[in-house]
């Protein structure tokens, strides 16, 4: 049997557009659904910031105030201490789940482009349409135009966009920065004889959740050889399409089974 190459992204994201198929099928317009989709691309958005100012407020505190051993605070001549393998642990569990949402965020916004283009009216732009909605605040200064019957003698909007997207690559640097500082702080710790044995422990477990969120992060894109599962097609769908044994191959099917 052919292989397909799929990663687990594109199988979620066909789910998911299945699953509209059933929304629209139950009285859904297409105007409900693409400003729908805008609200929770801009809720994963806003909760994306959120836990990046959370983790890097993490990393100002253990660059500032810490050591390999411990990190203190000293407010009104009280001073707290906590072990800094426990702070790096902390933010380790941090940065795997901005990873989660920063996939649910790409996808989210793949979902509804795919979406936005499957209404084809001429001179309709689904961003300008979302931005009436007070959603796509940066429609009209985006790059992305539709000429219709003109083509671009020079290909300035391409242009345009690769430069936003060389910009917006940049804001991963200080992601790929904190993982790096995190991961060699608590490899320090774990190796560290001088540090208490279960702070070391608690170390180790911080290195293993920064190693599994690449791991996820390359695992979930990458596309991976499968194949179709005969028993689930036989019998989860081509039998439910005659009375129960009555499909013509069921006999074959039970003797394969053999």
């Amino acid at each position: 049997m052919r292989r397909i190459w799929l990663s687990i992204r594109s199988i979620k994201q066909h789910e998911f557009r299945k699953t509209l198929r059933y929304i629209k099928a139950a009285g859904a317009t297409w105007h409900d659904i693409y400003i729908q989709l805008g609200k929770l691309q801009n809720e994963s958005i806003a909760k994306l910031v959120k836990s990046c100012t959370g983790i890097f407020v993490y990393y100002l505190i253990l660059s500032s105030l810490g050591d390999e051993a411990e990190v203190s605070i000293t407010f009104q001549d009280v001073t707290a201490s906590v072990p800094t393998a426990f702070m790096t642990v902390v933010a380790s569990v941090g940065f795997f789940f901005i990873i989660l949402q920063a996939q649910s965020v790409m996808m989210m916004i793949l979902l509804r482009s795919h979406e936005g283009s499957r209404l084809s009216l001429r001179g309709f732009s689904s961003g300008a349409y979302g931005l009436y909605n007070e959603q796509d605040e940066m429609e009209l200064s985006a790059p992305i135009i539709r000429y219709g019957s003109f083509r671009e003698l020079l290909p300035i909007s391409k242009f345009l966009i690769t430069l936003c997207l060389i910009v917006l690559l940049f804001l991963l640097v200080p992601l790929a920065g904190l993982w790096i500082y995190l991961l060699n702080l608590q490899i320090d710790i774990a190796t560290s004889v001088a540090i208490t044995p279960v702070y070391r422990v608690s170390a180790a477990l911080g290195v293993f959740v920064l190693i599994a969120s690449v791991t996820y992060l390359i695992f979930f894109n990458v596309p991976f050889p499968i194949r179709k599962d005969e028993f689930a097609v036989r019998w989860g769908f081509l039998a439910r399409l005659y009375p129960p044994g009555y499909h013509p191959r069921v006999e074959k099917w039970l003797d394969d089974g053999d």
